[in-house]
């Protein structure tokens, strides 16, 4: 009677450790996921909905703001589809691209672009109007950069 009773723990003791491992696989698999693409869908959190003006024309603007894995972008405008990207500024030049969001045409405000690291205090950041070749998908080497009249359409901030 020992000996089953013994058989019969370890059957639970293995089903339990088995059922902790499931579970804990389920409630921290989202912590270990593939690193995050520079891709992403439309924002949907943006303070206003999008609102489509006669003559609408390219424009957006980024004030100063704290360091952080986001960059909150004060206003934009475009007459069609389109990215709005962050890139670092390397000795007065755009750099890498730290995120990118696509936005239908209209006029937001406060849009949140999650980006794929940190800013870092101190440092200045552009974001950068990019024209949409339809896929979906942002890539930089495919999606241009909006320019009017020779002048790219972005604005510079600092991380503070």
């Amino acid at each position: 009677m020992n000996e089953s009773f013994t058989k019969v723990n370890i059957a639970y003791l293995t089903i339990g450790i088995i059922l902790g491992f499931v579970v804990g696989l389920l409630l921290f698999s989202d912590k270990a996921e593939a690193p995050v693409s520079v891709v992403q869908e439309q924002i949907t959190s943006t303070s206003t909905t999008p609102t489509l003006p006669g003559d609408l024309n390219y424009s957006l603007q980024a004030h100063n703001q704290g360091a952080g894995n986001q960059v909150v972008v004060s206003s934009v405008s475009l007459p069609s589809r389109s990215w709005v990207a962050v890139r670092e500024d390397k000795a007065g030049k755009m750099g890498n691209i730290l995120g990118a969001q696509r936005l239908n045409a209209g006029v937001y405000e406060n849009v949140i672009i999650d980006l794929l690291r940190s800013m870092e205090p101190g440092h200045t950041y552009h974001v950068v109007l990019y024209s949409d070749d339809g896929d979906g998908t942002f890539d930089f080497r495919v999606d241009s950069i909006i320019s009017l009249s020779g002048v790219v359409v972005e604005s510079a901030f600092d991380a503070l």
